[in-house]
């Protein structure tokens, strides 16, 4: 299991007051404090990205179902259950047994499943079919493929 403190305290700068030499204060130093010159400020990032934490799973991708649009194995959605399905919002929906990670087409005919891949065709839903709209897709943190434990 991954543990973080509830609060790090991280160097935090605006991005036009950027510069490439940001680390160096003293030529003399031989080893530069890392964001000595920054504001340091105590970032809850779960307040900054989470606004219904009783509704919120972090979900970590394991198909290659939305890869063409940079959606890797390994990513962690971050699902709100309370976000209203909207259209060409991404979303984990339930379907036949399957939990999928795709594409919501909400229209007049219905709703359609859309996938980034050109290996998985559309799905269109019919009413027959067992289908719930489990939760909105909110953000996404890139892993660069590295799996949580």
């Amino acid at each position: 299991m991954v543990a973080f403190e509830f609060y790090q305290t991280v160097p935090m700068v605006s991005l036009q007051d950027m510069d490439p030499f940001m680390q160096i204060q003293d030529q003399e130093k031989a080893f530069p404090l890392p964001g000595e010159e920054f504001t340091f400020v105590k970032l809850d990032l779960s307040r900054a990205i989470i606004k219904n934490p009783a509704s919120t799973f972090f979900i970590q991708v394991n198909t290659t179902s939305m890869i063409e649009e940079g959606h890797f194995p390994g990513d962690v959605l971050i699902v709100d259950r309370m976000m209203d399905p909207r259209n060409k919002g991404m979303g984990v929906v339930y379907l036949e047994g399957e939990f999928l990670f795709c594409r919501l087409e909400i229209g007049d005919e219905g709703i359609k499943l859309h996938f980034a891949n050109q290996e998985l065709p559309p799905i269109a839903i019919e009413p027959d079919m067992e289908f719930n709209i489990w939760g909105m897709v909110r953000d996404i943190l890139h892993m660069d493929g590295k799996v949580l434990e």
